[in-house]
């Protein structure tokens, strides 16, 4: 019977069909329906012809064959659903792997010893590598010792236990009373709505924020409302700093930014510089075999510029001896007034001892012009940066072995707690690095003619 119509055709048929069924021999005529099975009809093929589709016979070991290789076939949402998980498994590995990998880093904790290359501070802890330590991200978070993590600084009325703890930045401090962060006693205005108090230049103080003046940002320092380094009191009233020829009183009335001192009655360059109209600031006088201006050479040292170079007069020739000037060769003539040695490796206390047995004391720039001037002199010279300065740690207060206290601005950086304090090289400038005072550096001393 299966001859009588064409494979086209039963496949036709069969696609109107949910089902074929078996026979129990291939003679048997009549269907046994209690045996019927469902085959899957994608089975069906060109060269297989033996299939029962209603009166078409098919041969019972073909149809078991056909029968069994159906029952094994896997739906294609079970083939999606297992290989969604075997994603989620692979993923799940990966993410092990990883965390015990960064789990086993050797991560390092506050104020340790960083380089970034091959010491890592914990980011975990909000911790990033600050000049060589590990400190908290930004000055808006505080490292707790009890949590050990860095955290953001509270806000007002938070507990806490001192005024480190407390948003500066909004002028909060740590209250001795249950309150915790509060407002100082006197405060600006749209601040925790505190008394709008305005303090003025030389009232005590605790923050930058407290102190206030209409038309210049005023600045904390040493617990005094301040002008800030651009402006200089003026009867309690902070006045811009006088520039080139202006008229003054004071050295601290001309713009120490630009090296400016205030000679006969005038904000000029002091003996041994010059001003320089590109730079807009006052220079070292030039030496020898130097391109230069008309006004450039040093004239103390019989220099002249001729043909753009700074040379001696026809009379004279060029000698780099400074016996004349300082002890030896290991001294260098500085400023036309001392002389200074840079070199050798000691602690701090040892240095000192060099300094005064020759009759020297460290290197100092209480001001900022004499530390500018300081900066351009080292800046010629190979090898002159990581030196002792003569700086140390009074009463919580850093202080020039003058007595004067460190200007703010020549740290490198605001996080400082060691004692003592050397000079070095940071982005092509030099700036006060707190040491301990144990550390071996470069000795600088100063002799003064």
């Amino acid at each position: 019977m299966s001859g009588d119509k064409s494979f086209t055709e039963i496949r036709a048929e069969i696609s109107k069909k949910s089902e074929v069924w078996s026979k129990e021999s291939e003679n048997d005529k009549d269907l046994d329906y209690s045996k019927k099975q469902k085959i899957n009809l994608k089975q069906l093929n060109n060269k297989e012809e033996h299939y029962l589709v209603n009166e078409y016979a098919l041969k019972q070991d073909k149809f078991k064959l056909l029968n069994n290789n159906s029952k094994f076939k896997i739906p294609l949402w079970a083939t999606i659903l297992f290989t969604a998980l075997g994603l989620v498994l692979l993923l799940g590995a990966l993410a092990a792997i990883l965390v015990s990998i960064f789990s086993s880093h050797n991560f390092l904790s506050y104020n340790s010893k960083c380089d970034n290359s091959t010491r890592f501070c914990d980011p975990v802890k909000n911790l990033k590598c600050v000049d060589g330590l590990c400190a908290c991200a930004n000055s808006n978070f505080y490292w707790s010792s009890s949590n050990t993590t860095c955290i953001y600084k509270h806000f007002y009325a938070s507990s806490c236990s001192s005024t480190s703890e407390c948003l500066e930045s909004s002028g909060l401090y740590c209250a001795a009373t249950a309150s915790g962060c509060n407002c100082p006693a006197t405060s600006v205005s749209n601040m925790c709505d505190c008394p709008i108090t305005k303090l003025s230049v030389g009232s005590t103080c605790t923050f930058d924020k407290q102190c206030s003046q209409v038309d210049v940002p005023l600045v904390c320092t040493s617990n005094l409302c301040s002008c800030p380094s651009t402006h200089y009191n003026s009867n309690s009233n902070c006045v811009a700093k006088l520039g080139l020829d202006k008229t003054c009183s004071s050295d601290s009335q001309c713009d120490d930014s630009k090296l400016l001192k205030c000679l006969s009655s005038k904000c000029s360059c002091q003996t041994g510089y010059y001003y320089d109209s590109n730079l807009i600031k006052c220079s070292l006088l030039k030496s020898y075999g130097v391109s230069c201006l008309s006004n450039q050479c040093d004239s103390t040292k019989g220099l002249s510029c001729s043909g753009s170079i700074c040379v001696c007069s026809s009379s004279a020739f060029w000698s780099s001896y400074n016996k004349d000037i300082c002890p030896d060769n290991s001294w260098t003539a500085y400023q036309n007034t001392a002389c200074l040695y840079l070199g050798g490796s000691k602690n701090q206390t040892e240095a000192n001892t060099f300094c005064e047995n020759n009759s020297a004391s460290m290197c100092t720039a209480a001001t900022t012009s004499d530390f500018e001037l300081l900066q351009q002199f080292l800046a010629s010279k190979n090898n002159a940066d990581n030196l002792w300065m003569g700086v140390s740690k009074t009463s919580g207060t850093y202080k020039w072995q003058d007595g004067t206290s460190v200007s703010s601005s020549m740290w490198c950086s605001n996080s400082i707690s060691n004692n003592c304090a050397r000079l070095e090289r940071k982005n092509g400038a030099y700036c006060l690095k707190d040491k301990q005072c144990s550390d071996n550096n470069k000795i600088c001393c100063i002799k003064y003619n």
